[in-house]
């Protein structure tokens, strides 16, 4: 059935205004309301990814700092082991060399006495005690005489060797030597010594020896190590014809 057009009325076209307007009003709000839900999740997103990114810079700083402290130390190891490694080698090589140096001085101190001995070489006995030997040198002997400067142990030295005939051994080794400081050391050295002589007391020709250690002191020089201090009669025994007699000096002119 035909259902002829009619005009509307105006109060009829308020109310679809009216509806038209407040379902535009709801879908603003719905969009927005939604735009406000998206913007908080990915703003509540973004804020959460920053907090795990700065916890994980942190864990990793502080990991990092942990880090380098383990290996600073292990440098630090390293390095002190190098020096400590390094400083046992040089006092070894130090002391193998103080060794080398002083056996070669008593080697030689050996051989020449023979010569002083055969030929009363006084001369070259001065010129080894002013290689080997300071100026201010000390020596203690076993009776406990102190003698002070290198003129008094000369003198000595030469009054013993003099009442020698023949010399049989001179042997002077060493036996421990460790450095005190850079230009000091001291030692233990080991001596064994045997000639013919002649009594004093009764002028009879008799076969001596002497066997004991002494302490010795040296101070590295320019040219060398010399004796600065001596103390000797160290467990020392004296023999007359082969014969130990403790109670007994050595003789023929010692």
């Amino acid at each position: 059935m035909f259902v002829p057009f009619s005009r509307p009325s105006g109060a009829a076209i308020c109310s679809v205004v009216a509806w038209s307007v407040g379902n535009v009003g709801l879908l603003l709000a719905l969009l927005v309301g939604g735009a406000s839900c998206c913007i908080g999740n990915l703003c509540a997103s973004a804020y959460s990814r920053e907090c795990k990114t700065s916890r994980f810079i942190m864990f990793t700083s502080l990991k990092g700092k942990r880090q380098m402290k383990q290996l600073i130390a292990i440098a630090l190891l390293s390095l002190a082991l190098t020096f400590s490694l390094g400083g046992a080698v040089q006092a070894k090589d130090d002391a193998a060399s103080l060794r080398k140096d002083i056996n070669g001085i008593l080697d030689k101190w050996g051989h020449n006495m023979f010569e002083v001995v055969e030929k009363k070489d006084w001369k070259k006995l001065q010129t080894k005690f002013d290689e080997e030997f300071t100026s201010d040198c000390v020596q203690v002997n076993p009776d406990g005489t102190k003698l002070t400067g290198r003129k008094q142990v000369v003198a000595d030295f030469k009054k013993w060797l003099s009442g020698m005939n023949e010399l049989y051994r001179f042997d002077v080794k060493l036996q421990t030597a460790r450095l005190t400081g850079p230009k000091t050391a001291q030692g233990i050295v080991a001596y064994d010594i045997s000639w013919k002589g002649k009594d004093p007391k009764t002028s009879k020709m008799h076969r001596y020896g002497i066997q004991g250690k002494e302490q010795d002191t040296w101070v590295k020089m320019l040219s060398g190590w010399k004796c600065n201090h001596s103390v000797e009669g160290l467990d020392e025994r004296t023999f007359t014809d082969g014969k130990q007699d403790p109670k007994k000096k050595a003789s023929g002119g010692g």
